[in-house]
């Protein structure tokens, strides 16, 4: 594809420099993540190991987020544009990953329930494998489909155009640009977190998950900008929050899914409901419980004598 072997992919990243501009650094690290997508495209169509899909849908959030965190390094019309077809890729894959993810914690559901309740967990476990088997045949053909790969391979070479449109912020020093950005998300997800408590609905905790997204994406995708020592000070801290608001998100879908698949299924045999009755029970109960693991995490990240002063070190 165009100028891709001239870039070779780089395995830790992208290096760059603080006075570089916005332009130059925003286009090096998007041509790096495309180059990640198409990598993964083709370990998905292959289906050797479900990672291949779990980094495809990452090199695309990391894509679009990038888009939006330095917004006006491109024109308004083509950003808005790329990021809605990218996001478009991506949800093509969502009922994918979604059974992915729920067959490959298949072993900690069956540590959720007693032992006389396998019977009906090995039903449900194999409509789950049945309808992966589906999702994936008819991913495959979506992919390999001209018109896809046409619009798709369209969408990835714009950003190897060798007279890429400039945005107003276009010429602008990369440094500067993250650095306020990376004051802006840690202070939101200070703000967002203050709020969180038992009574608190989902989509609040949902949004400051995706806050801490763009923190992480901002401070991984531009590290190179920093001191590894400073980085890994703040890193460590949002990885454990991640990680827990992680699991909570996961609790929530797999209770939705489970809930969704009572009401859709008439015909489900008794001992396969009696499983799902009983998972949905012990899913509630880690959802409570995660909220308190929620404001531990955040506690820790929001102390000023660790991230604070990290954060103020990093931005110097």
């Amino acid at each position: 594809m165009g100028d891709f072997n001239r870039h070779p992919l780089l395995s830790k990243g992208v290096k760059l420099h603080p006075d570089d501009t916005a332009f130059e650094a925003v286009t090096l690290i998007a041509q790096y993540l495309v180059r990640s997508i198409q990598q993964n495209e083709d370990g998905i169509i292959e289906d050797v190991d479900t990672e291949f899909l779990h980094q495809y849908r990452v090199s695309i959030r990391k894509l679009r987020s990038l888009l939006t965190l330095i917004e006006g390094v491109y024109p308004l019309e083509d950003s808005r544009r790329l990021k809605s077809a990218f996001g478009g890729y991506a949800k093509d894959t969502n009922d994918l990953r979604d059974l992915d993810v729920y067959l490959l914690d298949e072993a900690v559901h069956r540590a959720r329930l007693d032992p006389s309740l396998n019977d009906g967990l090995d039903a449900l476990f194999d409509d789950l494998r049945g309808e992966r088997k589906r999702a994936i045949q008819g991913l495959k053909q979506l992919f390999l489909s001209n018109g896809y790969q046409n619009r798709k391979k369209a969408d990835q070479e714009w950003f190897f155009l060798p007279d890429l449109p400039r945005g107003p912020t276009a010429n602008k020093r990369i440094d500067k640009l993250v650095t306020k950005q990376i004051r802006n998300h840690y202070d939101e997800i200070c703000r967002k977190g203050k709020s969180i408590g038992d009574k608190t609905p989902d989509r609040q905790v949902h949004k400051l998950r995706t806050e801490c997204k763009k923190l992480r994406y901002l401070l991984e995708l531009f590290s190179s900008l920093f001191s590894a020592k400073e980085i890994n000070r703040v890193t460590r801290r949002l990885k454990g929050l991640q990680t827990t608001l992680g699991r909570f998100n996961d609790y929530c879908t797999q209770r939705q899914f489970l809930l969704g698949r009572l009401e859709t299924s008439q015909n489900l045999p008794l001992n396969t409901a009696a499983a799902v009755g009983g998972l949905i029970v012990s899913l509630n109960r880690s959802k409570k419980d995660g909220v308190a693991k929620i404001k531990y995490r955040l506690a820790k990240f929001r102390d000023p004598k660790t991230t604070k002063k990290s954060l103020g070190e990093l931005l110097t």
